[in-house]
């Protein structure tokens, strides 16, 4: 007669490991697989009853800093937001602040404090970006380096120039690059007084202007050049034989921009111009073009170096002879901290050296007057 089968034979038995015993039921196996035990684990398995598997395989699979992070940490702390970032690189917004905070994972550290100033890095960001422009910085100069070997490609450098270095050493500079690189296509913009934020944030790859303050860390300065500034006014101007600050007193003045954005020394001459002079009415110009043709057709005055004085055969500009004494200021090359630059920008830097070595002895009888009004720097 046949065996009648239980129910309990009628479910399909568990499968075993070999060696191992079934557990019994209403228990947990305490006893990890070996897989999970050497910190494995298996394709279909997911999480062993902490979850350890699951966690230790996500971590694993996101400690790796990608570029678009560094990317992201570069343009934010450029242009100060999420949002300007994002229209910069021509992403969304989401994808940059998702990439941020993936940065900051990865990190362990605060990168940015966010407040109504915007973004702002921390030390620890400023650490990590110094990283990322060396890394970007590296990797855009292989693009160019390649596309100079492929042929048939141009490259780009932005410069921001002072007004007097662009009359005076920017034409020969620019003329001794083409003939070395006609490759190059290059991008100038003026700089006014000491405000660099245009280096800081990326868009010019160097600049050529006043010396910044030496507490300022994070640019490169390379000083190149001493001269003096002045008061000028046009020719035949009422107040051209002035000699003292005194006698200046009620006149218009024009400058190129807000007093606070230009150099230390200028700032101490206004200073010393309201102290002895007041009252005194003050103008702004962004140009210095514009700021020049203000005064050669009006009764204003403003403050000029002297090279761009002396570039000028004509004079359109009549510097005044004053007893007081006005500090010397310094031309120099700035670039950002541990940014690397271009072959082409470096190649850029050698021609501009070398009319500087020129000098006194330039075929331009323009840079020899403004050599007259200038010495090398030995900072």
């Amino acid at each position: 007669m046949p065996r009648k089968m239980s129910a309990r034979r009628s479910q399909p038995r568990r499968a075993r490991h070999p060696h191992t015993s079934p557990t019994p039921p209403g228990r947990t196996d305490d006893r990890a697989s070996p897989a999970t035990a050497t910190g494995r684990s298996t394709a279909s398995s997911r999480t062993d009853r902490h979850g350890h598997v699951a966690q230790a395989r996500g971590q694993k699979e996101s400690m790796t800093i990608k570029l678009h992070h560094l990317q992201y940490l570069a343009a934010v702390a450029g242009r100060g937001s999420v949002r300007s970032a994002a229209l910069t690189l021509r992403v969304s917004s989401t994808a940059v602040s998702r990439g941020l905070i993936d940065l900051e994972n990865l990190a362990g550290l605060p990168l940015f404090q966010r407040g109504a100033a915007g973004m702002l890095l921390t030390d620890a960001g400023k650490a990590l970006l110094t990283h990322a422009r060396q890394v970007l910085g590296q990797l855009d100069a292989v693009d160019q380096t390649l596309a100079t070997l492929r042929g048939g490609t141009t490259t780009r450098i932005t410069i921001g120039v002072t007004p007097w270095v662009a009359r005076v050493l920017l034409g020969p500079t620019l003329h001794l690059l083409i003939r070395r690189r006609p490759d190059v296509r290059f991008d100038i913009h003026e700089l006014i007084g000491a405000e660099y934020s245009a280096l800081r944030d990326g868009t010019l790859d160097m600049a050529i202007g006043v010396a910044p303050p030496s507490d300022v860390a994070e640019f490169t300065v390379r000083p190149l050049l001493d001269y003096s500034i002045t008061v000028s006014c046009r020719p035949g101007h009422p107040l051209s034989n002035a000699r003292e600050l005194e006698e200046l007193a009620g006149q218009d003045w024009v400058l190129i921009g807000e007093i606070e954005h230009h150099t230390p020394g200028v700032q101490r001459l206004w200073r010393r111009v309201l102290a002895a002079s007041q009252p005194v009415r003050l103008h702004y110009a962004r140009s210095a073009q514009v700021v020049g043709a203000i005064v050669r057709t009006t009764d204003m005055l403003t403050i000029s170096p002297w090279p761009l004085i002396e570039a000028e055969k004509a004079r359109i500009l009549h510097p005044l002879t004053l007893r007081e004494e006005i500090p010397e200021q310094t031309i120099a090359l700035l670039t950002k901290h541990n940014f690397a630059l271009s072959g082409a920008a470096r190649d850029f830097i050698d021609c501009l050296m070398s009319v500087i070595e020129q000098g006194h002895n330039s075929e331009d009888p323009a840079i020899r007057r403004s050599f007259m009004a200038v010495t090398r720097s030995d900072h």
